[in-house]
């Protein structure tokens, strides 16, 4: 953090009094008629509420001195207003806001008395709206109350970005900018994806007519080739603009599918973008998101969409819509039979590299995730009214796009393999739904079987989640890459990057030397995930109960976290958490690196609490006992253990 940043906030802390008068002054002038035009009001409380989240600033203080000024501001605002009556118009500056005062009026006629307190939140009438009231020759006894109301509900509400936003840097620290920039990247990924299946969609659509007659022409020269062509391009068929775009997509996955399984082989079954993909969105991992993006990932994974799409063929099969089950049937049937064949070519000619194993179908998950829910986006697509037949396939691309973004995120998929998969899985579909545009006439009502698709998709992700190739995948290190002699660690430790204060190392199982701790008092304790946040929520929750933060070394969370209480400090606890690394010893022992920290309870805004940990004030000398079995040597601030 620079020196300025922090002098201003030492001197906000050390003169609370005089920092509280600032807030009252900037909330005052926010509600001054006219002025609150001018001064940046919101940006200013934004800096004051992340002052509040970071602990620097009482939340009651400061809303308590935002109120006030809030509150005095309009007073005066509305005083004006009372004072000058309609001459307010020919008063300068109002003079060159007679359009804003004239806005006011009409807003306050349709809304009486609750215009006073909507008005403190709305924008483009908040400087007039006190004015106003006064103008209109409201009593001060019906103002007086909803000004306080108002005041005290807006100074919250304003700073509540601010808060969340410096209580989020407290919180995530050293993740913090992974996590960022992660969401930034699903946001992009998201809404680009959206916007280019629309776009595609509303540009194509208008010229597949022109696109047919192209077609057209050029198979009535191939007689031999118009005898197949002339029935899918046929002009004025109902269906031929969607029946055009199939074909366009058609061409270009099968170009992609050649492409790939030509280029896989001779490269040895690795791209370069694999590796590229591989490194881009590992520097992206963080503990924060594991458990969301294994939500994502589970959406492309078979014990999700099989049982998904079951439901869905029982429900056409019970409505009677039979050609619809036949071909959602044969999609499911004959996608996994080409992903299976072309999964178990593919794998025969990758080589497996940094220790990785070959998989048998190393395209199942992309190739079935295309195939259920593109197909499903035909089936619902041919239902919906013309405007809206976009819709079906943006949700369709977008649940595709995040799940296979979620297997690159852990590692489960190469790159090569999810676009082969994809390109698969398109080009089949493509042709599935060629056929079934052509010969379906019958409709049905859209909405049950969705429900059933994404209804049950969803309850799923969230069961299975942790299963196939979740969190648990991340939490290994990757290949032994460095072998060092036990001699030479045991002398001079091994050097890692100091991306945390790592004071332990140990050499061996670990299971062994963590069910020995555990003899000694050490614990598992609680970790933070969406089920035990609500615990943090609590005004007086119990610290053991409280969940310990997850933490991230080279960009992997923990391996296993131990806790240890201090009987003389209720509030405090030891903290040892423990990582994978890529290094084993010369006698063949992994090595694993652990930071030992001291934890104290800290409290947020009244209502939320959780495990901090300062700057090292206390030793860990004390913590780690002496295991039997086990030698310990001090080496500076490292200690190093191995079973005797």
């Amino acid at each position: 953090m620079p020196e300025w940043v922090t002098a201003i906030l030492e001197w906000i802390r050390l003169h609370p009094a005089m920092a509280g008068l600032t807030i009252a002054l900037v909330a005052f002038l926010e509600g001054l008629a006219l002025v609150g035009i001018v001064v940046p009001g919101i940006v200013i409380l934004f800096g004051f509420g992340a002052l509040v989240g970071l602990g620097v600033l009482d939340l009651a203080t400061v809303w308590i001195w935002c109120s006030a000024g809030a509150i005095l501001g309009d007073g005066l605002s509305f005083w004006l207003g009372h004072h000058f009556k309609s001459h307010i118009r020919d008063v300068w500056p109002f003079t060159r806001f007679r359009d804003l005062l004239r806005r006011g009026e009409e807003f306050f006629r349709r809304h009486g008395l609750k215009s006073v307190l909507i008005g403190r939140f709305v924008g483009p009438i908040r400087p007039i709206m006190p004015v106003v009231a006064g103008m209109m020759n409201m009593r001060l006894r019906r103002y007086l109350p909803a000004n306080v109301l108002a005041g005290v509900l807006w100074s919250p509400v304003y700073m509540l970005p601010g808060i969340v936003f410096g209580a989020s840097i407290e919180l995530a620290k050293a993740v913090a900018w992974r996590l960022a920039l992660l969401i930034c990247v699903l946001a992009v990924l998201v809404w680009g994806l959206s916007w280019g299946v629309r776009g595609a969609y509303r540009y194509l659509a208008p010229h597949a007519s022109r696109f047919l007659t192209s077609v057209l022409r050029w198979s009535q020269r191939h007689p031999l080739l118009g005898r197949f062509t002339r029935p899918l391009v046929d002009p004025q068929q109902p269906e031929s603009g969607t029946l055009a775009l199939f074909a366009v997509l058609l061409l270009l996955a099968a170009w992609g599918l050649v492409s790939l399984l030509i280029a896989v082989p001779l490269e040895g079954g690795s791209l370069p973008i694999d590796r590229a993909a591989a490194a881009a969105v590992g520097e992206l991992r963080t503990p924060w998101a594991d458990q969301a993006m294994d939500f994502l990932l589970r959406f492309g994974s078979l014990p999700v969409l099989l049982p998904a799409a079951a439901l869905v063929l029982a429900w056409l099969l019970w409505r009677r819509r039979r050609l619809a089950a036949y071909h959602w049937l044969a999609a499911l049937a004959i996608g996994f039979a080409l992903a299976a064949v072309i999964g178990y070519l593919l794998s025969l000619s990758r080589t497996p590299v940094d220790g990785e194993s070959a998989r048998l179908l190393p395209i199942m998950d992309p190739v079935m995730s295309v195939v259920g829910y593109g197909f499903f986006a035909i089936l619902a697509a041919r239902e919906l009214p013309r405007r809206r037949r976009v819709w079906p396939y943006v949700v369709a691309t977008l649940l595709v796009a995040l799940s296979a973004f979620a297997a690159l995120y852990f590692d489960a998929y190469r790159m090569s393999d999810l676009m082969i998969g994809i390109s698969l899985g398109v080009l089949w579909i493509t042709i599935l739904g060629i056929a079934y545009r052509r010969h379906s006439r019958r409709s049905f009502w859209v909405v049950p079987p969705a429900t059933l698709m994404f209804g049950a998709a969803g309850v799923l992700a969230v069961v299975t989640a942790g299963g196939i190739a979740g969190p648990a995948a991340v939490t290994q290190a990757p290949g032994p890459v460095q072998v060092i002699a036990a001699e030479e660690w045991w002398g001079s430790a091994w050097t890692a990057a100091a991306e945390r204060p790592i004071n332990v190392q140990l050499a061996g199982e670990l299971e062994p030397l963590l069910a020995a701790l555990e003899q000694t008092g050490w614990e598992k304790p609680p970790l933070a995930d969406w089920r035990t946040a609500l615990e943090m929520m609590q005004p007086a929750p119990t610290p053991r109960t409280l969940p310990v933060l997850p933490a991230a070394f080279h960009n992997r969370p923990e391996t296993a976290v131990l806790n240890r209480w201090d009987p003389a400090v209720p509030e405090g606890q030891w903290v040892l958490r423990v990582w994978a690394t890529p290094v084993v010893l010369d006698d063949g022992r992994p090595l694993w690196v652990a930071e030992l920290a001291w934890h104290e309870l800290r409290r947020l805004l009244y209502f939320f609490q959780y495990w901090h940990q300062p700057p090292p004030t206390r030793g860990p000398d004390t913590a780690l006992p002496n295991l039997a079995g086990y030698r310990t040597r001090q080496l500076g601030s490292m200690t190093l253990i191995e079973k005797i």
